[in-house]
This record gives structure tokens, C-alpha cells and sequence, in this order.
């Protein structure tokens, strides 16, 4: 909603705390794969608000988190098939030859 409403830096500190308590639920609950893909939709949000905000270095390297945990998903076997796509798209954003636009499938 902050996003929609043009509150940028608020959205941003929300989905960073966001991706704290994923990034802690993945550590405490080894080998849950929704808190890994939760994680992974808001570290491509966060990415999509830097686009917002201009900030292209660190919107790139918030998809390359996003990919990081989706490629170590897909290592370890367990990258649903829906999420193959959604790792390409990612690794556009990542490389910056895609603009944040969308949400994930």
C-alpha cells in the first residue's frame, strides 16, 4: 500500500524488515521452501523499489540475492517447475536487461 501511494522509503524499511524475519524463519526452519520463496518475492519487491527510487545498483543486487536463493533451490533439487521461469526473470532483472515490472507468477 505504501508503495502505491508513493511512500517509497517507508515501503523499502517495511520489506526490508520483511525479508529479516524470512531470512530468519529459512535459518530456523531448514528446508522450508515457502519461507525461501517468501524471502525471494520480497527480495525482488525491495529490488523493484530501488527501480522505483533510481537506485539501479541496489535493485540489481536485490535480484541477485533473489537468484542466489532460487539457483540454491534448484541445486538442491527442490525448485518447484513454476519457479523456472520465474528464475529467468530474475536473472533479467539481475543483469538489468528487464524492467521491474509485475509481480512473480
Amino acid at each position: 500500500a505504501r508503495l502505491r501511494q508513493g511512500e517509497t522509503g517507508r515501503a523499502l524499511a517495511d520489506a526490508e524488515e520483511a525479508a529479516g524475519i524470512y531470512r530468519d524463519v529459512t535459518e530456523v526452519s531448514a528446508g522450508d521452501k515457502r519461507s525461501v520463496r517468501n524471502l525471494v518475492l520480497t527480495r525482488e519487491l525491495i529490488g523493484d523499489i530501488h527501480q522505483t527510487r533510481q537506485a539501479s545498483r541496489e535493485a540489481k543486487a536485490s535480484y541477485g540475492e533473489a537468484v542466489a536463493l532460487l539457483e540454491k533451490l534448484r541445486d538442491d533439487n527442490a525448485l518447484a517447475a513454476v519457479d523456472v521461469a520465474y528464475l529467468e526473470k530474475l536473472r533479467a532483472k539481475a543483469s538489468g536487461t528487464a524492467h521491474a515490472a509485475g509481480a512473480a507468477p
